[in-house]
Parts: structure tokens; C-alpha cells; sequence
């Protein structure tokens, strides 16, 4: 399968490659996901390029968020099934959606409703944690009404 991947620490953008790399193996508590859509996001590029306190794999994969249809199950992976549509986000120290088949905590997913169309349900999983965030740390309290601008280009 393909990803892309970061080749070598860096600030160029010339330290990523397509590379043909083996198929994840699902672990306990994963899913396997044939990708559907991974955005790449301006945290994304900086993530590629590199953090200091960041322990990078090798090969490292880019990308963290994303949708696609669930593959395999792994054993303690509640409540999916193959076939499923799923979105996600990952940890910023856990990247790796520029891939063909990707391995996922299953914790990290949710089922995309019927009436949502797997590419089109890639479009707000950052955006929408970013809202979430923003509420966190704002400590806004249930019951509290807030306002938030939402800017999309299609």
C-alpha cells in the first residue's frame, strides 16, 4: 500500500515521499481503515516537519485526521463492525492518516450517520474537536450559549 511519509527530520517539505509500505496489523483495541479522506491541515505540515518533543516513528506517517470504512475489527474494539463508515482524529503524538490502510484506536472513531457521505463527513472532524477545545478551555459550563464562526470553502 501507499502513504505518505516523513523521510527524514526537517523543515522542507522535501522530507516527505509517497512510499510503498506494508499494511498495518490491527492490534487489540484497533480498527483497520480503508481511508476514504484525510485532510491535510496546517498542523498537519508543522507535525510533518517536525517537533522537538515529539518521539517520531520511522517511517513516520502524516496526517491525523480523517474517515474511511472500518476493514478489520480488533479483539476488545466495542461497538464497530467491517463495513462501517467511520471519522476520526488522532493524538498529535500519535499521527498517521496519509496511508491507504491505516490501524486506529477504536476510541479515537465514530460512526458516520447513514445520511452523511464518508468523504463529506472528513470535512469536520478537526474543525469540530477544535470547537470542542476551544469550549474546554474557554471552561464553559453546561447551559452556557456560545458563538462560534465557521469558515468553509468547497
Amino acid at each position: 500500500m501507499q502513504a505518505i511519509i516523513r523521510t527524514k527530520a526537517g523543515k522542507e517539505f522535501s522530507t516527505m515521499k509517497v512510499q510503498n509500505i506494508e499494511s498495518p496489523k490491527t492490534q487489540s483495541g484497533e480498527l483497520k481503515v480503508k481511508m476514504v479522506s484525510s485532510r491535510i491541515n496546517p498542523v498537519d505540515m508543522d507535525l510533518m516537519k517536525g517537533f522537538p518533543s515529539l518521539k517520531y516513528k520511522n517511517p513516520q506517517i502524516g496526517g491525523i485526521d480523517g474517515t474511511g470504512i472500518v476493514l478489520e475489527v480488533g479483539e476488545n474494539a466495542k461497538d464497530f463492525s467491517v463495513g462501517d463508515k467511520v471519522i476520526f482524529y488522532r493524538l498529535f503524538s500519535d499521527i498517521g492518516t496519509w496511508a491507504e490502510e491505516i490501524t486506529i484506536p477504536a476510541n479515537y472513531c465514530a460512526k458516520i450517520p447513514s445520511n452523511i457521505e464518508v468523504k463529506d463527513a472528513g470535512t469536520i472532524a478537526l474543525p469540530l474537536l477544535t470547537a470542542y477545545d476551544s469550549l474546554t478551555q474557554l471552561n464553559a459550563k453546561k447551559g452556557e450559549k456560545s458563538s462560534f464562526t465557521v469558515l468553509a470553502v468547497v
